[in-house]
């Protein structure tokens, strides 16, 4: 199967996962095997630079944790609470905080500002430079997706449904927001984006909206996901987990079977295809990349989401969200596997497995670094470099 999905069932906000077999199944009740792997003439290599861990004692199924890269830092999170500072270029730990929480999402990093979530609903904001913690705040239910930072605002997106503004200046919240939440969810909600004074987020019910930054007043929303089916798990029409946006224009892929390029500045509907994707997107200054619900690859032209290029070499893989690394489009998939892909042509240039363990967040990119962190918290660096 390409993507088997963690539903949550919202009445009561149960935390237990069920698998739901529909994502890629060629009919229900049949699970489709994740193709075999093939040789090829590689181009690209994976070179390990260092590695580190931070595990935790407690579940690691799909939470929202991934580094996130400021300059030459790399700054990582495990759910047993541990924050940690290191180099990109030689993993040398420049700081450490251990905190006393289930952390769930994050780190994200803007200007010199860090921030982490948990399950029990708290957001931590730290000094980037020393680890230090600012303030904590409580938000009444898990945050399962990284907060996006501004220079004033964090935006924060909870598994109830609500959205909110935060002071950087003392955690006070400045404003909230709560869209109705579907029976049933995919589990790992979309992480808001700012842009251009917005924040743009993407609900369970399908709708994407924009809210002023400063006092969430609504600017514009958009239906980009449409639920259709007669029981509950076939009226799911999630917004992927993650949305992306270039400075115009923001694109939102649905469980239900939808990617749309949306204008940012009044909320108009530029283009859409029907490709659905649950893992993510991930964008370029010419294309649109994502993983789509087949875990097939596609570069798409952003201006009008005509197809430059699909790949379906790891069809069934559980692959994840893509991240670009210079000319090549990296992912990785159930068995541990990096598959680099050159982003002109679609083709597979380069394979690496880093263990035996699944990969779920895409990873993070730090000039010619591919930073990623698998299942279990073990986190490696490694460099891309040609072949002669």
């Amino acid at each position: 199967m390409s993507s088997v999905s963690a539903i949550t069932p919202i009445r009561g906000l149960s935390v237990a996962l069920l698998c739901l077999a529909f994502l890629g199944c060629a009919s229900p009740g049949v699970i489709e095997e994740p193709r075999d792997l093939e040789d090829f003439d590689e181009a690209w290599e994976f070179n390990q630079v260092w590695s580190t861990r931070v595990r935790g004692e407690g579940p690691n199924d799909r939470l929202g944790l991934r580094p996130a890269a400021d300059g030459d830092m790399v700054y990582i999170a495990g759910n047993n609470g541990r924050v940690e500072a290191r180099r990109a270029s030689d993993g040398r730990r420049v700081w450490r905080t251990e905190l006393d929480a289930p952390l769930s999402a994050g780190p994200t990093v803007f200007q010199g500002r860090l921030m982490v979530g948990s399950l029990d609903g708290d957001i931590y904001y730290l000094d980037a430079s020393d680890g230090s913690v600012r303030w904590e705040s409580h938000v009444r239910s898990e945050v399962l997706t990284p907060p996006a930072l501004s220079r004033d605002v964090a935006v924060v997106r909870l598994a109830d449904g609500q959205v909110k503004g935060i002071s950087l200046d003392d955690g006070s919240e400045l404003w909230s927001r709560e869209e109705e939440v579907p029976a049933l969810i995919l589990r790992g909600n979309t992480a808001p984006v700012v842009r251009g004074g917005r924040a743009l987020v993407g609900f369970d019910n399908g709708a994407l909206r924009a809210f002023r930054l400063r006092d969430g007043q609504a600017q514009w929303s958009e239906q980009v996901g449409v639920s259709a089916g007669r029981t509950e798990i076939e009226e799911l029409a999630d917004v992927a987990r993650w949305i992306d946006a270039t400075n115009d224009l923001v694109f939102a892929g649905t469980a239900a079977g939808t990617t749309s390029a949306v204008a940012i500045d009044n909320g108009n509907r530029v283009w859409e295809r029907e490709l659905g994707s649950y893992s993510g997107l991930a964008v370029d200054q010419d294309l649109l990349y994502l993983t789509d619900e087949h875990s097939e690859l596609h570069g798409l032209n952003q201006r009008d989401g005509s197809s430059v290029w699909q790949n379906d070499d790891l069809r069934a893989r559980e692959v994840t969200a893509p991240a670009v690394v210079g000319e090549t489009v990296v992912v990785g998939d159930l068995e541990g596997y990096l598959h680099a892909i050159d982003s002109d042509s679609g083709e597979l240039v380069g394979r690496h497995r880093l263990r035996r363990v699944r990969i779920h967040t895409p990873p993070t990119v730090v000039d010619d670094r591919v930073v990623v962190q698998d299942s279990r918290g073990r986190v490696r660096a490694y460099r891309l470099d040609e072949l002669d």
